[in-house]
């Protein structure tokens, strides 16, 4: 049976010890078929986010700021329903200015 999608390209890069052991990790807990698998699913999705102009670190920062955004929200409005302050009193005062009231 003919391989519909034939791959002849090769591509090769170095890794340290260290990084080598992260990724067959990040491998293994993905549950790829090898690390040559995961790498090319890797590097493609890291081509497609770039071909449609989206830049999933700056989206996974810009979510993570939304967050602790939304967490210091919250904070507030619960300290705020904690504390809550009796109504301010309208003080009126005569001749303020030469004014009366």
């Amino acid at each position: 049976m003919p391989i519909a999608n034939p791959r002849y390209r090769m591509v090769n890069f170095r890794l340290s010890a260290s990084e080598y052991d992260f990724v067959s990790e990040a491998c293994r807990a993905e549950g790829a078929r090898s690390l040559s698998d995961f790498a090319r699913t890797a590097a493609l999705k890291r081509a497609q986010t770039c071909r449609q102009g989206v830049n999933v670190t700056v989206l996974e920062q810009h979510e993570k700021r939304i967050a602790e955004l939304e967490r210091m929200i919250g904070a507030d409005a619960e300290g705020r329903n904690n504390h809550r302050r009796e109504p301010a009193k309208t003080v009126l005062t005569s001749d303020v200015d030469g004014c009366s009231s």
